[in-house]
């Protein structure tokens, strides 16, 4: 996990300096949080033998994200992925005023030994944020009726989606800055309060095929899979310390009495 900040002085003024209490203080939190170092990640997918296996990622090099065929002796088998992170990782010491800025970072895993991953068959790729925590092990790839390649049918109680768009085929890294305006308020109060956030990349393309990094060596010697770990980066505003408008309005004027 990784932070940077920056920090905004509100107006202090008039003309330069001070105008009386609108002096303010903003401290902006950029932390970029690992899959799997930093937060759970997991795969919910079409079994072969019917049904929906699940698979909580703790050393796996890659993780995917597949349309369904909707044929079940057909490639490729539909798969979405989950991530879960810990919001009290992503509070500032005071509270959080705003989230600001929500980054996806999506590295292509690229097979060692054949020089195939990243984005093997082209398709939407959507991005979703959802308030329903349950259990993944009661939650199902769905394609009840055949009519949801993304498999998302039904089965979370709301989905958000924060970003879609078309990719097509390559080994390259997805970047993706999400929608946050239907859901700033929900991710602002999972963060004050310590709550799961969760976010499910999914994609409603039949044959698309969608393999991300981990950063981690492969434990497989048949697919050995390797890229530049997927990360997260959300940019948080924190609230003001008690006292700063106070001490900036001061410097302003004592900078007013220099000038003069």
């Amino acid at each position: 996990m990784r932070n940077t900040h920056t920090i905004g002085l509100g107006t202090i003024g008039v003309g330069l300096v001070l105008a009386a209490g609108s002096a303010t203080a903003t401290a902006s939190t950029t932390t970029e949080l690992t899959v799997i170092q930093d937060f759970d990640v997991a795969t919910v997918f079409r079994s072969f033998f019917g049904g929906t296996d699940r698979s909580f990622l703790t050393n796996q090099a890659r993780f995917q994200v597949n349309g369904d065929s909707l044929i079940s002796t057909q490639s490729p088998l539909g798969i979405y992925t989950v991530f879960d992170i810990d919001g009290s990782t992503l509070r500032p010491g005071p509270g959080a005023l705003s989230v600001d800025n929500i980054v996806f970072n999506l590295n292509a895993a690229v097979n060692q030994n054949t020089g195939s991953g990243g984005i093997g068959n082209p398709g939407e790729l959507q991005i979703f944020y959802t308030t329903d925590n349950g259990d993944l092990n009661d939650k199902d790839f769905n394609t009840a009726g055949n009519t949801d390649a993304s498999g998302l049918t039904g089965q979370f109680s709301d989905l958000f989606l924060l970003s879609s768009a078309f990719e097509d085929t390559g080994i390259r890294d997805i970047n993706r800055t999400l929608d946050l305006t239907q859901v700033s308020g929900s991710l602002l109060d999972a963060i004050n309060n310590g709550e799961n956030i969760r976010f499910i990349i999914a994609s409603p393309t039949p044959a698309a095929t969608f393999q991300f990094a981990t950063g981690l060596p492969d434990p497989s010697t048949i697919f050995d899979f390797f890229g530049e770990a997927s990360t997260v980066e959300f940019s948080v505003t924190a609230v003001p310390a008690p006292g700063a408008a106070g001490v900036l309005a001061l410097a302003g004027l004592a900078g007013l009495r220099r000038r003069r």
